[in-house]
């Protein structure tokens, strides 16, 4: 199917969410920030070319932090994250006392026009403390990778081609190519097809950027015979395409 159909109501939020990155074991002594950021979702629409991200630091101790702008690229169902002058953060490393509270300004910075929709990652990271390394304590790391986007007040919607294939080990793979300048959302994701057999996904599965193209492996799910049904949610609310090959 080469179409999306929408149904429900628009999605109020976005998140992300939070990595936590561990090293080592946990043990009695280890220290770490909490940080918190809004929004977790960044949405500028042009002529606005600069916003906030406010960061609250809710430990009892002070924290470095640094952010940084990445251009988030999609291709051949791979993604990355590459360095870009475009757009800045604000200040780029700043420290948060106990308790307190900072707004980083996000500026695209470029020149040029924008064309469709821009996508980045804005990628908050707390700093190890060398203190928290002495004495046997483990630091844990914290991260927050924020989507951002600029694009123009007139855009077409996303126009999403499906394919499932089946892996040589058995498991199923999921194709999305994307045609529209906008990207699509993925979340609470069913999958379908013959004898009732089915896969879930409950949360966010990912996002397909505007032309591009992005696969997921449905890891745990064991290939089973098609045409398949999908539905899911996106930020425009409930979308369905049918008779997948």
């Amino acid at each position: 199917m080469r179409c999306l159909h929408f149904a429900g109501s628009v999605m109020a939020s976005v998140w992300l969410g939070l990595a936590l990155l561990v090293s080592g074991a946990f043990p009695s002594g280890a220290s770490a920030a909490a940080l918190r950021v809004s929004p977790v979702l960044l949405d500028l629409i042009a002529p606005t070319s600069a916003t906030g991200l406010r960061i609250w630091n809710d430990s009892n101790q002070s924290v470095d932090i640094q952010v940084r702008v990445f251009r988030w690229v999609q291709k051949d169902g791979q993604q990355s994250y590459q360095p870009t002058t475009d757009v800045v953060a604000s200040p780029p490393i700043s420290t948060l006392q106990a308790g307190s509270q900072n707004i980083i300004r996000i500026v695209r910075v470029s020149r040029q026009p924008v064309v469709n929709e821009e996508s980045y990652r804005l990628v908050v990271d707390e700093l190890p403390s060398p203190s928290l390394q002495e004495g046997g304590n483990v630091t844990v790391v914290l991260r927050h990778s924020i989507p951002l986007f600029f694009s123009q007040a007139v855009l077409d919607q996303p126009d999403v081609e499906w394919n499932v294939q089946t892996q040589s080990d058995g498991s199923m793979r999921l194709d999305a190519v994307n045609r529209g300048p906008r990207r699509l959302k993925i979340s609470n994701l069913s999958l379908s097809g013959q004898g009732n057999e089915e896969v879930r996904y409950a949360g966010l599965l990912g996002y397909v950027l505007g032309n591009s193209k992005m696969s997921w492996v449905l890891n745990g799910a064991h290939a089973f015979a098609g045409p398949y049904d999908l539905t899911a949610d996106s930020e425009a609310g409930q979308f369905s395409a049918v008779d997948l090959d």
